[in-house]
């Protein structure tokens, strides 16, 4: 039976670190559905393993070993699917994302203020076309508009944010 502490310290720390070792498996993995299959696959073993963690360690780049090991095994069981990077661009991007770990948090969480800044509609847009790794086209039937007005709206929106973001991060800087 796992001891109360270990599992309250498994939860703090895996809640601390989630957003992040889902980020670093949304970048090895390019379908978001595939990569929430992995990222589940992840908390699984890190769970399992977590008796196997150090006190004192720092907890995020164990679990992220542990997830590129994930991605790993989720590649070769689909393998008969065409890959769209071979195994040492998959090491080379794993590395640079953890290596860009803060810089990205810094970035998301400026994403995320500069996304409640958005109008209702550009924010929906966004969550549709983001969130459900939807096409174009599937949200233009949806809405009901035509497809280049959507391409050219969350062209638009995408420069707002990039904006926002930097002028946030600059701020930050200061």
């Amino acid at each position: 039976m796992t001891h109360p502490r270990a599992t309250e310290e498994f939860a703090r720390l895996f809640a601390e670190n989630r957003d992040r070792i889902f980020r670093y498996i949304r970048s090895l993995v390019p379908h978001r559905t595939d990569a929430e299959d992995v990222f589940q696959d992840s908390a699984v073993v890190l769970w399992r393993e977590f008796d196997k963690f150090r006190p004192g360690a720092p907890f995020l780049p164990w679990a992220l070993a542990i997830a590129f090991n994930q991605v790993r095994t989720h590649r070769h069981r689909r393998r008969q699917a065409k890959l769209f990077f071979g195994e040492g661009l998959l090491e080379k991007l794993a590395a640079e994302s953890e290596k860009m770990g803060d810089e990205l948090e810094r970035r998301s969480q400026a994403l995320l203020r500069c996304c409640e800044k958005l109008p209702p509609w550009d924010r929906d847009l966004v969550a549709i076309y983001y969130t459900r790794d939807s096409t174009v086209g599937a949200i233009a039937e949806e809405v009901g508009r035509p497809a280049n007005t959507i391409y050219k709206a969350l062209q638009r929106i995408r420069h707002t944010l990039r904006a926002c973001i930097e002028r946030r991060l600059a701020v930050e800087a200061r």
